[in-house]
């Protein structure tokens, strides 16, 4: 029995063994250093993972490495890592949860295209060099990394540095930020008069990437097509969010930066989506705006539920408002539409509990969704476009609000809204509002 446990103990050692057959356990002279071999292009999957023997790497000035895989190197006690110029990919959390590096730097003229989903998830990171290579920046790569204050984007020759904990971003000359001011700091900086020299090549920010930072300002390049799901989510200390000027940002993600210290932004004018839940519960949100010539055409379920907006004006490009994507905004006294509005929707719970004095519905709007400016109790008036056919109406749209006159421009929208009032189909309404027609 105990030579068949053995035998199936073997085998299966013999088994994961396979996989790694070309990167054997070779330790260097140097103490706790791993020696990887100059040949083979890629360092397989789980490779040395948990191996708290791991200090350091050396790779031997290797020339062929061109991908680190799946996990390789998770949990291991590495230190600090210099990843080679040839290696393209760092997969799937690589270097993930290494609660003891600290440094990793990259050689000079580097190929690295992509920095893959928990790359560095959970490790001790306190700074770190983006070639300018590098296209993607994978889900969660620098999620919890709680000890990370530097992050260098390296564009087109000229050095940049984020301050994570702070994210400050210098350009040209490298300076040192003391620990306890780089806390406080908040910007990224561009030297305007040489903005035309800064090229970059990150096209997606992924999903959590910068989740749970200290993150205060950011500026976004203008490469960058997508910013994913969640990306900066609970980012309490940020406060202000820049797009470069001819900004590719198409997608912001759901819930990007939900949670977040943000108190303005300007959406650019290449969006064409705010996903749902993407400024949700931004306490400190009081005014968005919309770059000239916006093409937006959705503003998502709950994209600014919950925030202290005052005041926005919907661009003429946005067809949709969907379900609760003003919901509970208190201090949301005024809406109005850019002239030649195309919103053909506004739906459910869209304006529920926000602070509405008046608002003028455009003629585009086909569709009122289900309590769509219930219990809305500062909304007296409501005006209606003058081309406005007569639109679906959902459930109780009114109820719980105190809506005191109903502006009409024709005869046969006032009598729809009157037939709607004598079957209760606004809701519960203290008293029935006036129909005018103007």
């Amino acid at each position: 029995m105990k030579k068949l446990l053995f035998s199936l103990v073997f085998c299966a050692m013999c088994s994961r063994n396979e996989a790694i057959n070309h990167w054997p356990m070779i330790m260097s002279g140097t103490p706790n250093t791993l020696r990887i071999p100059e040949t083979g292009t890629e360092i397989p999957n789980d490779a040395y993972a948990e191996r708290k023997d791991i200090h350091y790497i050396d790779f031997q000035h290797n020339g062929v490495l061109v991908v680190i895989g799946d996990y390789a190197f998770r949990a291991c006690g590495l230190r600090e890592v210099c990843i080679p110029a040839s290696v393209k990919q760092l997969c799937r959390g690589c270097f993930d949860r290494c609660a003891s590096l600290k440094r990793v730097t990259f050689m000079p003229g580097s190929n690295l295209e992509l920095i893959g989903h928990y790359a560095f998830a959970e490790s001790a990171l306190e700074s770190i060099e983006i070639p300018s290579s590098v296209i993607e920046l994978g889900d969660n790569c620098f999620c919890d990394c709680r000890s990370l204050r530097y992050v260098r984007f390296m564009p087109g020759g000229n050095w940049w540095r984020i301050v994570l904990s702070a994210l400050v971003a210098i350009g040209d000359d490298p300076i040192e930020v003391e620990d306890d001011v780089s806390r406080y700091l908040a910007s990224w900086i561009v030297d305007e008069d040489d903005n035309d020299n800064y090229v970059f090549n990150i096209k997606k920010v992924g999903k959590h990437a910068f989740a749970s930072t200290a993150i205060a300002s950011i500026a976004i390049p203008a490469s960058v097509e997508e910013i994913g799901d969640h990306c900066f989510r609970r980012c309490g200390s940020l406060r202000e969010i820049r797009f470069a000027d001819g900004c590719k940002v198409k997608k912001i993600g759901k819930g990007a930066f939900s949670e977040s210290g943000l108190a303005s932004i300007v959406i650019p004018a290449s969006v064409g989506e705010i996903g749902g839940h993407c400024f949700r519960r931004c306490g400190s949100l009081r005014e968005v705006s919309f770059a000239a010539g916006c093409q937006i055409k959705k503003i998502g379920k709950c994209a600014f539920s919950e925030t202290v907006l005052e005041s926005i004006e919907i661009p003429q490009s946005v067809e949709a408002l969907c379900d609760n994507c003003f919901n509970g905004c208190a201090s949301l006294s005024c809406v109005t539409f850019e002239g030649g509005s195309h919103v053909r929707m506004i739906g459910a719970y869209a304006f529920k509990e926000s602070g509405l004095a008046s608002i003028e519905i455009p003629s585009s709007v086909d569709e009122l969704g289900d309590y769509c400016f219930a219990d809305c109790e500062h909304l007296q008036d409501i005006y209606i476009g003058h081309d406005l056919m007569l639109p679906a109406i959902g459930k109780r749209i009114f109820a719980g609000s105190s809506v005191q006159r109903i502006h009409v421009r024709s005869e046969l929208v006032r009598d729809f809204f009157e037939r709607c009032l004598a079957n209760a189909e606004f809701g519960d309404l203290a008293t029935a509002p006036e129909i005018i027609l103007e």
